[in-house]
């Protein structure tokens, strides 16, 4: 999936939805854990076998940084901490 941040299309990808369902018919809300990679020049998918695992635990949201992975490739110069 992308999202517009700021003008520019950022790829995310979610494993879990924020609310379960349980036996009782009510809802839990799973805690998000947000995983950004290094970079530049990489992106979320080395990270998915490891912390897929947890997926029983957690709402996973991995992220492609501006300019790297599925993420629109943006100008290096905006590739900042501000941004």
């Amino acid at each position: 999936m992308r999202i517009n941040i700021n003008g520019s299309l950022l790829y995310f990808d979610i494993e879990n939805p924020g609310l379960i369902p349980n036996q009782e018919g009510t809802m839990y809300e799973l805690t998000p854990l947000i995983i950004l990679h290094g970079g530049p020049g990489y992106d979320h998918t080395p990270y998915k076998f490891f912390f897929s695992t947890l997926r029983d635990l957690v709402q996973i949201i991995y992220i492609d940084q501006y300019g790297n992975g599925r993420s629109e490739p943006g100008i290096p110069g905006n590739w900042n901490f501000e941004r």
